[in-house]
């Protein structure tokens, strides 16, 4: 993908992805795909599956299963696969005894709204599982409904742009006014292609994955939510 440069402008909002990026529950989807392929006759490493298959960190799950399917040396039911994935991970969930946001997230996102700045959040996770994480990990009342924009309420999923263009004008602001927190490679080409600003917030302790963020156009990467330089880069945009 080539990189998209964003327009320089005063950030007005701020629109998170949900799953990873505020709440880690990314290692849930990864050993759920894996186990779903697993059952299909495809054993393959995390390590592997984060390095060679663009879409298992972000999803969408349905295009995690065609990557998987190609490496099928038999047939491969993509709907089988989504199924059984599914399964795995809603039962992971459910045993979950408690969800929290990540380590300095309520921090930043109160002195976010201290500054007068809207925030949304952008995901392709579907509505009820993303009020139930929201829920869980006590974020619920820190955002309005309707600036949850979840699957379902865009055409295309992420790395297409139409989340981010969704969040800015649920914000009433325009997408350059906007700034994209994301953990994953696609999330980040979406919130590109919306021409926003683009910063990330990885979970995957993987120094090539780290590299391919900044590679694929992150204007920043924070390792946490507490990095030190984080308050400053985002009060630069704020006062632009």
């Amino acid at each position: 993908m080539e990189r998209v440069e964003p327009v320089t402008s005063r950030i007005k909002g701020v629109a998170f992805d949900l799953e990873g990026t505020i709440i880690d529950i990314e290692s849930l989807h990864q050993n759920a795909h894996l186990q779903a392929a697993s059952d299909l006759g495809i054993h393959i490493s995390i390590e592997y599956a984060i390095d060679n298959l663009p879409h298992f960190v972000g999803g969408p799950d349905e295009k995690v299963a065609v990557e998987i399917a190609l490496l099928a040396k038999n047939s491969f039911s993509t709907d089988e696969f989504l199924k059984a994935k599914r399964g795995y991970f809603e039962k992971s969930l459910e045993r979950l005894s408690r969800i929290e946001a990540r380590h300095g997230f309520k921090e930043i996102l109160r002195w976010i709204h201290d500054q007068g700045i809207k925030t949304a959040i952008g995901t392709m996770t579907e509505r009820p599982i993303a009020l139930q994480l929201l829920n869980r990990a006590s974020l619920l009342n820190e955002f309005d409904a309707i600036l949850l924009v979840a699957k379902g309420d865009v055409e295309s999923a992420k790395p297409s742009p139409d989340v981010y263009i969704e969040t800015a004008r649920r914000m009433v602001i325009v997408p350059n006014e906007q700034l994209v927190f994301e953990d994953s490679i696609v999330g980040i080409k979406a919130g590109l292609s919306a021409k926003s600003r683009v910063a990330a917030v990885p979970t995957v302790n993987n120094s090539k994955y780290i590299q391919n963020l900044s590679e694929v156009g992150a204007e920043e990467v924070f390792l946490g939510w507490r990095d030190q330089k984080l308050r400053s880069f985002i009060n630069k945009l704020i006062c632009a």
